[in-house]
């Protein structure tokens, strides 16, 4: 039975009142009253419904897809993200599916934290800016089931269970990595109840597909049980020409060995085969709009990727005080020959030109292990109680190359938007193998949760962490080290005045290799800061949430020589509001926006004060679901995404101007029949507009995908 608990006349400090003022009316919260008398304080607010059963939502569309809980930050096993000290953000296994999510750029570039800078798409590896700040999928800033990984090119939609997105540092949580953030895939688990889901559908174009999510218990003691993705996709998408064909089979088994001891273990194989992914562009001054339906790549562009995984999981219960997890992955992927084509815009010749180039990559072969032990220990030290973790991680990835020959790049230029289409010239590659990169990335951690009452809470420790990297440009180069370890600690404070409501502030740096790590030249580990205060509210059915950063970093840059220097620094300063959940009964929001300033500071590189490529000032993004009361099971969405304008050099001299687009759909749960079927259909991008996604890739056309899922 559900318990409703009225927010009114309570009596608190002065300090929490002004807190909680503060972040409802900058949140422009509707219906909330606020009244402070002269007498004494009093804060008048609606009666909430914090019910038992509002407070377990993870992630479902009655929910309004609000999640309760992150998997895994770093070290931090199933934390509640309203008393995390950072800005994290989730997004469900229902979430993708009802917006039939073909790769994760679907759902992060609706992100208002997150700019896709190279989509999935693409032969590229993905990369996107958070906070405005690179992280991209060989940075390290990448994991799985939180196992990290070097070399992410593809993760297919159809077996993630949750996204987990953290916003900025990381390294007391994941060691070594970029300063924008973090993301950690999770995978889906073993369940013990049965399931048969069937979803066959469209991802845009003719891009057909066919998906099949089984599970259940595999004994009459509920001690042993599965999960079975398959899935199945070929066909056109909406740009002209691009194919994508792709086959992905997860299989996972999960034991309760004893009522202490879980063992899991996971494998799977993918299959991706890209045919005229979407170009690259060299802009050499602000272009004109193109068709973004039209294929700007080489008829014969074309990027065939194998990947195989296996993961294991073991969790031990010791006894009230002590339990012990760990983890390990091996993942190899297998890369054929890419064939690549890039478009340059230049007015070198006096006229504005575009100019087609001939790119080839040998093929690679990646092989990666990846592992984390760590012991966690619940203790009270008088009244104040404790979460110990200490522990290790790290991933090591060796990256086997072939040499390739030179191709001749095709530079015969065409008036812009002329592209020429030329055949492809005569190549060859060798099949002998040698180790272009082997990178380790080890961390040893420890850190506290101190709980000191039920409103004050500190987190609080460091991670050491090392980076070995040995570089070879070619099979005959000579190998060029870099070896470097640092420390990062981290320190936050968590206040909860009322029960619905975390403030926090938290100090964290970070480290990644120093510019120039595979050169003779290598620069030092670059230190990032960061500073962060935010405030994360439970207001009805939704889940709020300010935050305000400072991210200070080296700046790195390269020089006209070709080597690398130090001179300044990179700061971005901004404001994130995030929110999702219901907001009333039939109406879903889930949406924010980030506001930034970043600047390059006290260089002599002749760009001070200048604002870095491809980081817009202002991002705006919004998805709504509305149930619609006279059709039972019907549920209109729709979503405006808006991202701010981006410069193309770092002269600040051209820019990308800002975009908007809109997306529209619909889903009809049919329930009355034995076999309860849902009906889905989106239309992304629906006015069809053209747009530069980034100075470095043009947008989507618009896209219409539908899917008809059936539950047996």
């Amino acid at each position: 039975m559900k318990s409703a608990v009225p927010f009114t006349a309570l009596r608190k400090t002065p300090l929490s009142l002004a807190v909680t003022q503060a972040l409802l009316l900058s949140l422009g919260v509707t219906g909330h009253a606020l009244a402070a008398s002269t007498g004494e304080t009093t804060l008048e607010l609606p009666t909430l419904d914090v019910s038992s059963e509002a407070l377990k939502a993870q992630g479902g569309a009655e929910d309004g897809y609000k999640v309760d809980t992150a998997t895994d930050i770093g070290f931090l096993k199933n934390r509640e993200l309203k008393d995390t000290p950072y800005s994290v953000q989730v997004i469900s296994k229902e979430v993708i599916q009802n917006q039939i999510a073909s790769s994760p750029d679907d759902l992060l570039t609706r992100n208002a934290s997150v700019n896709i800078v190279a989509p999935d798409s693409s032969n590229s590896m993905q990369n996107m800016n958070i906070r405005g700040f690179s992280v991209y999928s060989t940075s390290g800033s990448v994991a799985i089931d939180g196992l990290r990984t070097l070399y992410l090119k593809r993760i297919p939609t159809s077996n993630i269970e949750n996204i987990e997105v953290l916003n900025g540092l990381s390294g007391f949580l994941y060691g070594a990595a970029l300063p924008g953030g973090f993301i950690n895939y999770q995978l889906k688990k073993p369940v013990y109840e049965r399931i048969t889901n069937v979803t066959v559908g469209n991802y845009g174009g003719s891009n057909y597909f066919a998906h099949a999510d089984l599970g259940g218990s595999l004994n009459q003691t509920d001690t042993l049980a599965y999960r079975l993705n398959v899935m199945t996709r070929n066909g056109d998408t909406a740009i002209d020409g691009n194919n994508v064909s792709e086959t992905n089979i997860d299989g996972a088994l999960e034991w309760k060995v004893t009522d202490k001891v879980t063992a899991e273990i996971d494998a799977s194989h993918n299959n991706n085969r890209t045919e005229r992914g979407t170009t690259f562009w060299q802009l050499g001054l602000e272009p004109t709009t193109l068709d973004t339906n039209k294929n700007w790549s080489q008829k014969w562009v074309t990027d065939k990727l194998t990947t195989d995984r296996i993961a294991s999981k073991v969790t031990w219960d010791i006894n009230d005080i002590f339990s012990v997890r760990g983890a390990y992955a091996y993942t190899e992927n297998r890369r054929d020959t890419v064939l690549s084509s890039s478009n340059v815009l230049t007015n070198a010749f006096g006229t504005v030109d575009l100019i087609p180039a001939l790119s080839l990559t040998g093929a690679s072969h990646i092989k990666e292990n990846s592992y984390y032990l760590y012991l966690d220990s619940k203790f009270n030290t008088g009244s104040v109680e404790h979460t110990l973790t200490t522990g290790l991680s790290g991933v090591d990835n060796k990256w086997l190359r072939t040499q390739s020959t030179t191709v001749p790049v095709y530079t015969q230029r065409e008036s812009w938007p002329t592209l020429n289409y030329f055949d492809l010239p005569a190549y060859s590659t060798s099949d002998e193998e040698y180790m272009g990169t082997h990178t380790k990335m080890d961390n040893v951690t420890i850190g506290d949760q101190i709980k000191l009452n039920d409103q004050w809470e500190v987190l609080a420790g460091a991670t050491y962490t090392s980076i070995d990297s040995t570089y070879k440009a070619s099979a005959s180069g000579t190998p060029k080290n870099y070896d470097e370890s640092k420390t990062t600690p981290s320190l936050s404070l968590v206040y909860k005045p009322m029960p619905w409501l975390s403030t926090y502030a938290s100090y964290m740096k970070g480290v990644e290799a120093g510019g120039g790590s595979t050169s003779d030249s290598p620069l030092p580990p670059a230190i990032s800061e960061q500073y962060e205060i935010g405030a994360k509210a439970e207001l009805g059915g939704s889940l709020v949430t300010v935050a305000l950063f400072d991210i200070d970093k080296p700046y790195d840059y390269l020089t006209s020589a070709s080597t690398y220097a130090r001179n300044g620094r990179e700061r971005h300063r901004g404001i994130e509001l995030t929110t999702s959940g219901k907001v009333t009964n039939k109406l879903t929001l889930m949406g924010g926006v980030t506001l930034l300033d970043a600047k390059v500071e006290d260089t002599q590189s002749g760009i001070e004060g200048n604002q870095p490529v491809a980081v817009p000032e202002v991002m705006a993004k919004v998805y709504g679901e509305y149930a619609i009361s006279a059709v039972p099971g019907l549920t209109a969405t729709a979503g405006v995404y808006y991202t701010g304008s981006q410069y193309i050099d770092t002269t600040n001299n051209y820019k990308l101007p800002s975009y908007t687009i809109g997306d529209i759909g619909a889903r009809y749960e049919l329930n009355q029949f034995k076999t309860p079927v849902t009906l889905r259909m989106n239309v992304k991008n629906v006015t069809d507009k053209d747009y530069w996604l980034s100075p470095y890739y043009l947008g989507s056309p618009r896209t219409v995908a539908f899917s008809v899922e059936t539950k047996f």
